[in-house]
């Protein structure tokens, strides 16, 4: 399971970022200051999508200039808006500690009644932040800042990272329950910077400032 996971990561960073970056382009009016030209540098920093767009265009080139079909005016594919990554990619790191605490954790699978869904939650307790670990790159996260941003989350990490172990446990379907966990994580992901880029800009709104909202703050848990 760990080494299926190893060989899909780069499809997992796609997925992820195609499905953070469509939940930012398919809300484009959401604000009164908002524009519609997902390309244009001179967007304000008030449109959640222009938000994300300078957050992942750090890390990868971006394609917007036709983001919906001229016909429908539909928004296209998200995957095909994705070029290439300008630094290295990686959804969740390969972790040789992960592997030896789930050999030593396998025994408790002996154990009557208790002992799997036991291994599972331990087992989610360590993975479920590795869920995330593409968000955090995004995010610029140094270790200190990474590990405090997940001891504040831990349950809720811990619940995630055991519902997708427990995902990938069933037979035929592991590759697929990898890619909609990833898609999940990204889902997720939104929630968490949107409720950040609000309260920034209600923040920069108090102070009386247009530009774009500080970073240097903590966000509540979500």
């Amino acid at each position: 399971m760990l080494f299926e996971a190893f060989f899909v990561d780069e499809a997992q960073v796609d997925v992820f970022d195609s499905v953070l970056l469509h939940e930012a382009m398919k809300r484009p009016l959401e604000d009164p200051t908002s524009v519609s030209d997902p390309a244009s540098t001179t967007q304000p920093s008030s449109s959640f999508r222009r938000h994300i767009i300078s957050l992942m265009s750090e890390y990868r080139s971006l394609d917007l200039s036709n983001y919906t079909n001229p016909l429908t005016h539909k928004i296209e594919d998200p995957a095909k808006w994705l070029g290439k990554p300008l630094h290295t990619a990686i959804y969740a790191p390969f972790s040789f500690r992960q592997i030896i605490e789930l050999i030593l954790l396998l025994p408790l699978n002996l154990v009557p009644a208790i002992g799997t869904p036991l291994f599972l939650v331990l087992t989610g307790y360590r993975a479920g932040p590795f869920h995330h670990w593409r968000y955090f790159q995004l995010r610029d996260f140094d270790k200190k800042e990474r590990k405090e941003y997940i001891h504040k989350r831990i349950l809720r990490y811990t619940l995630f990272g055991t519902v997708a172990l427990v995902l990938q446990l069933v037979p035929g379907l592991s590759m697929f329950f990898l890619l909609s966990t990833a898609a999940g994580s990204a889902l997720w992901a939104r929630d968490m910077e949107r409720r950040r880029w609000l309260m920034a800009l209600d923040t920069a709104s108090d102070n009386g400032h247009h530009d774009r909202p500080s970073e240097q703050y903590h966000d509540n848990p979500v």
